[in-house]
């Protein structure tokens, strides 16, 4: 994973989740930019916390974050998706399509600010 994020500006992830309770389904979004992800303590070191964690201790962390999970009843291989969770599949697309627009968006703009300075 971290080297897919080396010197990305924006990384988004996407994360099974086990909350308890569980409510199979259930869309969770965290957001970090370059100040967050370098702070040690942002996240608990399971998954892509561990994954961050690294990545700050190499100098490769992204510029900006943004993690998707996505609250699961069971993990087991071979079972697909389940009905909840196949439920969430376009309405998450349609988020992480709405992040890339926003930050592309900015990055025109903060291009195009430094243009005019």
């Amino acid at each position: 994973m971290i080297r897919l994020w080396e010197n990305a500006q924006l990384a988004v992830v996407l994360e099974p989740a086990h909350a308890r309770p569980s409510r199979p389904g259930r869309i969770y979004r965290l957001e970090l930019d370059t100040a967050a992800l370098w702070r040690a303590g942002t996240m608990h070191p399971h998954g892509l916390g561990a994954a961050v964690s690294l990545a700050r201790a190499l100098g490769r962390l992204p510029g900006h974050l943004v993690a998707y999970a996505v609250d699961v009843a069971d993990i087991s291989l071979g079972h697909g998706l389940s009905e909840p969770v196949a439920a969430t599949v376009g309405q998450l697309a349609e988020r992480v399509e709405a992040d890339l627009v926003r930050h592309r968006g900015a990055a025109a703009r903060g291009s195009a600010d430094g243009a005019r300075a």
